[in-house]
């Protein structure tokens, strides 16, 4: 099944990739038209994929990144992911998901599209400013995690959250020693591209 997926994604990607390349290269006036239309099926393509691998596999969970804070498009996009979850009979994945928040706002546009049962707010958008607010935010919300830059963490913020007994996760950290430099001041957890449970004592 997951061979079949990666096989169905890469081929209709190929489509995009060679409407482009013949505009840029073969000089093609580019059919604008046509690109929303076969990036449309990608990214179909690619929730029926994620949506039966997640049925198969029950330990998966999946950070949303969708970049937009704007109410509409929230709610396109998160609509779109509880279209793919209803056609494929998965609603039961969507227990999975861990919505990731750049606003106050984006709050309101996601649940009024599904009830997600877990969600961070991530202030790489909105910044650390008035963070005790966004903290009495989070609470009211029952929103358990805060996400930082690792560049923009300081011992007040940690003091805050942990004040209103919220988490910090911190963002992108790799390097084993800074990992557990901020774990003993007392961040929970943070976003990876190589550091495993083993990196901690």
């Amino acid at each position: 099944m997951m061979r079949n997926a990666v096989y169905g994604l890469n081929g209709e990607s190929g489509e995009v990739i060679d409407l482009l390349k013949k505009h840029e290269f073969q000089g093609h006036d580019l059919d604008r038209d046509k690109l929303i239309d076969e990036a449309g099926i990608n990214m179909i393509l690619v929730g029926d994929s994620l949506g039966k691998i997640m049925l198969e596999y029950e330990d998966i969970y999946v950070v949303t990144d969708t970049k937009d804070g704007e109410y509409d498009k929230v709610v396109t996009e998160f609509q779109m992911i509880l279209d793919c979850a209803t056609k494929l009979d998965a609603l039961s994945c969507l227990d999975r998901f861990i919505v990731q928040l750049y606003n106050d706002e984006m709050y309101d546009a996601v649940v009024s599209v599904y009830p997600f049962k877990s969600m961070i707010y991530t202030v790489y958008q909105r910044g650390t400013d008035n963070f005790e607010q966004l903290c009495q935010f989070c609470v009211e919300k029952q929103i358990p995690v805060i996400t930082i830059n690792q560049k923009k963490y300081k011992e007040e913020l940690q003091h805050l959250a942990d004040q209103y007994d919220l988490k910090i996760y911190l963002h992108t950290v790799n390097d084993k020693k800074d990992a557990r430099n901020f774990y003993k001041a007392g961040v929970d957890g943070f976003y990876t591209d190589k550091l495993t449970g083993a990196s901690f004592p």
